[in-house]
């Protein structure tokens, strides 16, 4: 009985411990760590395409895109935002954690304009 009581003590400690990361927006830090030198697979929540992106360590990215097309430009960080441009402008959001290995990228940094899900993240360079 002390067993099984144990073992339902540490799967909610374990369950609250995951949760605790859902929602939270991360730092540029914690961003950069995130991806620099990573593939992020992502979807385009408005207009329903998938597409990725290699973030180099360097600040260049590379984005694959509608029609297989290659785009070149960089990310960088501005006002605490993680920020993109390829193919024109930039584009600056913050990142949420959805605590299950995917993350809302929030257009402004405004939680109410969720527009991008990355829906995974690999190492090195995916496209």
């Amino acid at each position: 009985m002390k067993i099984k009581t144990i073992l339902i003590a540490f799967v909610i400690m374990l369950s609250a411990s995951f949760q605790a990361h859902a929602g939270k927006v991360l730092s540029p830090d914690e961003v950069k760590a995130l991806v620099s030198g990573k593939t992020v697979h992502a979807k385009h929540e408005k207009k329903g395409f998938n597409f990725s992106v290699y973030f180099n360590a360097d600040g260049s990215a590379v984005r694959k895109w509608k029609n297989d097309k290659m785009q070149d430009g960089k990310w960088f960080f501005k006002d605490n935002l993680h920020c993109i441009n390829v193919g024109g402008g930039d584009k600056c959001g913050s990142i949420e954690d959805n605590g299950d290995g995917t993350y809302k990228r929030l257009k402004g940094g405004n939680s109410n304009k969720h527009f991008i899900t990355w829906t995974k993240i690999v190492d090195g360079k995916d496209l």
